[in-house]
């Protein structure tokens, strides 16, 4: 029996057979004793669990019938993860070469009790077709290999925006997990209480780490671990109307959920002026971003008791103040910054 603790890597798809054929093909390349992967398949259509079954018969397949989102998907595979002392949530379209990628994610969190999760350097992959993939990534791989390159991590401002990132070269601290890449400590994660399922999808990942946060814990960014994340071009396009409505309503739950109440009140009256400022800029650019956004505003009304409800429960498990969350956050952005991002929406 290996000595290595068990890890189990998540991966939660929907619809895309053929890049999580390549993304399966480098995870059975790791060189760590005791791993499995776990493949949560959201009700896709494309008939990727019957490929899984037939290609990849060692690896774990929890086949659903619907769509039940990100953050649920991901809480699936949390539970049946049991015997784990780590959980890495990968992406479908992330690919990692290095063989002793897990061996280091997993060093780094046995040396502290507190780090509940790290992130690892993301780098996108701009490909036309799924037969460009191997070629670019073994060129940017080379490239990497003699440059180290810095990684990319977003920052949070005090109303809950992320529209700025930044690089570091060393292991630091930062505000959230980018479930993108990354790994967790799943006792932490079940002390937080998983991910929230009414999230679907969209800052999920900001939610459990402000959670994550709360309770005392640390989260880190790895640079020395490449994870390559597949980006197509076609589908570089505008953001649909779900995509709008989910980010603008979970950027509203989280920070009710989260905040003190001193905080909600000190931020709550500007974050509201930015959105509808924000919106009316979408309302003459773009009008469906702009009645997605509304929306989302209308979901947080209408379920106000419940998001109470959830906000009590964090607020209850809270171990440090605020004062002490805010340090990883940026001041906030302005307005200019944040009209300049829905334009692209």
């Amino acid at each position: 029996m290996s000595k290595l603790p068990k890890v189990s890597i998540i991966i939660v798809t929907y619809n895309k057979r053929d890049i999580l054929r390549l993304c399966l093909e480098s995870l059975l390349n790791t060189k760590y004793d005791n791993f499995d992967v776990v493949v949560i398949d959201n009700g896709s259509s494309d008939k990727t669990s019957d490929y899984i079954k037939m290609m990849f018969p060692s690896i774990k397949l929890v086949r659903l019938d619907r769509n039940i989102g990100h953050a649920a998907g991901c809480n699936v595979g949390i539970h049946i993860s049991k015997k784990a002392k780590y959980i890495v949530k990968l992406d479908d379209d992330v690919i990692i070469l290095d063989k002793d990628w897990l061996k280091k994610a997993v060093n780094l969190l046995e040396r502290d009790p507190k780090i509940a999760a790290a992130h690892f350097n993301i780098i996108s992959v701009y490909v036309k077709n799924i037969d460009e993939i191997n070629t670019k990534i073994k060129r940017s791989h080379c490239k990497l290999k003699n440059i180290h390159r810095k990684g990319t991590y977003l920052l949070i401002d005090r109303l809950g925006f992320g529209v700025l990132t930044t690089q570091t070269n060393v292991i630091a601290e930062v505000f959230f997990p980018g479930t993108v890449a990354c790994i967790f400590r799943r006792k932490a994660l079940i002390e937080a209480g998983g991910f929230d399922n009414d999230f679907f999808f969209y800052l999920d990942e900001v939610d459990i780490g402000w959670r994550l946060r709360l309770l005392g814990y640390k989260i880190l960014i790895i640079p020395q671990i490449y994870a390559y994340h597949i980006r197509f071009q076609y589908s570089m396009q505008k953001m649909p109307f779900i995509s709008i409505y989910n980010y603008s309503k979970n950027t509203f739950m989280m920070f009710i959920k989260n905040y003190s109440l001193i905080n909600i009140i000190k931020y709550l009256p500007i974050k509201l002026l930015f959105f509808f400022l924000e919106s009316l800029y979408m309302l003459y650019k773009n009008p469906i971003a702009f009645y997605a956004c509304i929306y989302g505003l209308l979901y947080i009304i209408k379920k106000m008791k419940l998001i109470l409800i959830k906000r009590y429960n964090v607020q209850k498990m809270r171990r440090i103040g605020d004062s002490e969350i805010i340090k990883f956050m940026i001041p906030i952005t302005p307005l200019s910054s944040l009209i300049k991002a829905a334009s692209s929406l």
